[in-house]
């Protein structure tokens, strides 16, 4: 009988233990997240700036889409009146 509760005793520290490597590993792991969450938290500006300069280069490329889109209409008429003139 003694054997057999020694036995279930060690069983149980093992689980104890391989519980306690995991509760360590998830705490590693949330530490590194809180790190990684201070950094951005850190540099909001950077990503509002960031943000910001794409917005304004997207509508930079709209512009000159626009302006192509007006210079090919322009010169598919222009094609157009050359092949009317033969």
């Amino acid at each position: 009988m003694d054997k057999e509760i020694l036995d279930i005793l060690k069983e149980l520290k093992d689980k104890i233990t391989r519980m306690d490597d995991k509760i360590t590993g998830l705490e590693e792991r949330q530490k590194r997240l809180e790190e990684k969450i201070d950094g951005a938290a850190e540099h909001p500006n950077d990503l509002s700036e960031f943000r910001n300069n794409i917005t304004e280069e997207v509508d930079s490329i709209r512009k000159d889409l626009n302006k192509i889109e007006i210079v090919t209409s322009k010169n598919c008429f222009e094609i157009a009146y050359l092949k009317a003139v033969k």
